[in-house]
């Protein structure tokens, strides 16, 4: 009971904690960026009439400035279904027509991020994984700027890494109603941008590879099932608006091309290679496990090493900014910084910079399970479907993985504790002695960095591209 209510207060204070400061931050900034803007103003709009969705108004405002802005300014409905946009309009219903009043939403996600992750670290692991993982994603910098924007990343990230725990939970304790409840979340993710589907996604893949009797549970098909029929007013309302080339519509405004087309043969290639590697990895008799599988394979440790190699080579430059103590990673208010020039492992390369417990993290992708712990392969697979489906769409900024962050630190946290245990059990005792040593100077290492990269760039709010 007693370690019950020290957790509970640990959370709560840093849950109010973000808040407080996040805020001050806020009110502090003296810039915005263009999107916050648009969120804020449409916010306006929609809280004195739902269906005046669009940023027509401010888009003549910054055409008389002469800004070049793109065709989709101009259309009756903005581009992203408009879950986040009605949240603001709820928001500044309550508080009043002021910035300030819009931030709360983008800050409520944020923090809720953190119990959020510790009830999933707990699920998966244990409490005490569960609160250091909580006190990470507090501490950590591309969710504290996302909280600070008026932007729907971290709602769309909290209804994300809320499906997955809500998957977990129905499937550890055998209740499948919350199967369902997955599903509304991530109508809820989609609902608040496209991308919230990968969730989905990633579920879905679980099953397929792992769990293949629960595409036998109507419950679970439900889940999979309810995203789409949660989109249907949306679709509606586009059709209203736009008429049978609605479909096209949204392609056009989102620039749908043919470099998307590629993307998602790629993405479904990938996915392919994940479902048949229980042919790849001889997974036909059923008394194998599929970590056994792995472990049983001749060819995969290789084609691991392989692939490790060729990103360690790719953010080599990352990896030595990771552990400089004073380092600050780049940022900057102007559009495209990292489109041209960034290689594909931008985002193996970037987060790390910000804390060196991402390279723990990744890490743990390429380390078997030997714990065997069927829920990780869960968070696992999500985390890096994100990561490869904008790897390989090549929007390249930290804030579209949102999503992934919480499971990444997770997991991180988990891997550090795993080497921990095992040097600590070392016979020899200079060896062990050297093994804590060592683990006590990288979490100071990582303390340190995100120390910081916050008061740096953090808590200065000064960035619009990170």
């Amino acid at each position: 009971m007693v370690k019950k209510i020290l957790i509970l207060t640990t959370i709560l204070f840093l849950v109010f904690s973000a808040f407080r400061m996040r805020v001050d931050i806020f009110i502090k900034s003296m810039q915005a960026s263009i999107d916050e803007v648009v969120y804020y103003s449409m916010g306006k709009q929609v809280s004195r009439d739902w269906t005046d969705y669009n940023t027509i108004p401010y888009g003549h405002y910054l055409k008389s400035e002469g800004r070049e802005l793109p065709a989709y300014f101009f259309h009756p409905l903005y581009k992203h279904p408009p879950l986040f946009t009605f949240l603001v309009a709820l928001s500044i219903k309550i508080f009043g027509a002021r910035p300030l009043s819009a931030i709360y939403v983008s800050l409520l996600f944020g923090v809720l991020m953190i119990p959020l992750v510790y009830l999933m670290g707990s699920l998966i692991y244990s409490r005490t994984l569960g609160i250091i993982a909580a006190f990470l994603v507090y501490l950590d910098p591309v969710s504290i700027m996302s909280s600070q924007k008026i932007w729907p990343d971290t709602v769309l990230a909290f209804f994300m890494v809320l499906s997955i725990y809500l998957f977990l939970y129905g499937l550890k304790n055998n209740k499948d109603n919350f199967y369902i409840l997955s599903g509304i979340s991530v109508g809820l993710a989609v609902l608040t941008k496209y991308n919230g589907i990968l969730s989905l996604f990633g579920i879905w893949l679980y099953a397929v590879i792992f769990r293949q009797d629960l595409l036998r549970k109507k419950k679970f098909l439900m889940t999979l099932i309810i995203p789409f029929l949660m989109l249907l007013p949306w679709f509606s309302w586009t059709y209203a608006v736009y008429g049978p080339s609605f479909i096209v519509k949204q392609a056009n405004i989102h620039n749908f091309s043919i470099t998307s087309w590629r993307t998602l043969l790629y993405l479904a290639a990938f996915g392919y290679l994940l479902i048949c590697s229980k042919l790849f990895f001889n997974l036909s008799r059923e008394s194998i496990s599929i970590n056994e599988a792995f472990s049983e394979s001749k060819i995969l440790p290789y084609v691991k090493i392989i692939l490790l190699m060729v990103i360690i080579f790719f953010i080599r430059e990352k990896l030595v900014h990771a552990v400089q103590l004073f380092h600050i990673p780049k940022t900057s208010w102007g559009s495209h910084i990292f489109r041209f020039g960034e290689n594909r492992c931008f985002y193996f390369g970037k987060l790390i910079e910000y804390s060196p417990l991402y390279i723990f993290a990744y890490l743990s992708f390429w380390i078997p399970n030997k714990n065997k712990n069927q829920y990780v392969p869960v968070v696992k697979i999500y985390a890096i479907f994100i990561i490869v489906f904008f790897t390989i769409w090549g929007s390249y900024q930290s804030r579209y993985v949102l999503g992934a962050i919480p499971i990444l630190c997770i997991v991180g946290c988990d891997q550090l504790y795993q080497l921990a245990k095992n040097w600590g059990s070392y016979s020899k005792k200079h060896l062990r002695v050297l093994g804590i040593l060592t683990i006590c100077f990288y979490v100071f290492l990582i303390i340190w960095k995100l120390y910081y990269v916050n008061i740096n760039l953090s808590f200065t709010n000064d960035m619009c591209y990170y």
